[in-house]
């Protein structure tokens, strides 16, 4: 049995109590019964298995109701991460005069770029914290990248933010935190970039000559275009 085999096996009986076998049978009988859980199978599947999950759905499960294969596969297409973390960030997540003054209170403004509902607001900003209580995302030279993994977002999100003064954040070096770089993302993902994200925004922030622009920059767009200068 392959690893996406496997996988599958125990989803398609969860899917269908039972009868794990006959969710093809029953897709094709009550099309619009199962349509939700048809969707959040695949997801899940494709989530998980990448390119090799959504060509086991489209080899093994029929195709109901006009769904067409490019269908069965869009969610790896929707999840892919742009090659470059300037298409990662709007400028309306670019905010250049965080006023909080603690650390709490800086996490709730750059969270509140996410356009989240407010109780999944207040969740994310308590997984940020208790991030921070396991160690500090304070890299020094007045930088800090908090970052975490949650069910709260769907995909990759990133949030700049920089303070006139500074916030306390135990950071490396001890000193305040000017700029801050927020990101979140799901706890699955096809393009499994978060990791590589991580390194460009602390390899942006290593260099002098980009910290010192980072305090120059007036708007959001002289963000973008900062870190589209440093081909990230």
């Amino acid at each position: 049995m392959s690893s996406v085999d496997s996988l599958v096996m125990p989803l398609r009986a969860a899917a269908c109590p039972g009868r794990p076998q006959n969710l093809e049978t029953l897709a094709l009988r009550q099309c619009k019964k199962l349509e939700v859980i048809r969707e959040s199978f695949a997801k899940t599947i494709v989530r998980l298995t990448g390119k090799a999950g959504a060509e086991y759905l489209a080899a093994v499960f029929p195709l109901p109701c006009g769904e067409t294969l490019a269908d069965r596969t869009y969610m790896l297409e929707a999840q892919a991460v742009p090659s470059k973390l300037s298409d990662l960030i709007h400028p309306s997540n670019v905010h250049l005069e965080l006023r909080g003054a603690s650390q709490p209170e800086v996490l709730s403004e750059l969270v509140s770029s996410l356009t989240l509902s407010s109780a999944n607001s207040d969740a994310l900003v308590k997984v940020l914290q208790r991030r921070e209580s396991m160690g500090s995302t304070g890299v020094g030279h007045g930088v800090a990248v908090p970052h975490c993994r949650t069910s709260l977002v769907d995909r990759i999100r990133i949030v700049f933010g920089r303070h006139p003064a500074g916030v306390p954040w135990c950071g490396a070096d001890g000193e305040p935190v000017r700029f801050f770089f927020l990101l979140v993302a799901p706890p699955v993902e096809v393009s499994n970039a978060y990791l590589p994200v991580l390194g460009k925004v602390a390899g942006f922030v290593n260099s002098p000559d980009n910290r010192q622009r980072l305090a120059e920059i007036q708007s959001p767009r002289e963000f973008l275009d900062l870190i589209a200068s440093a081909s990230l």
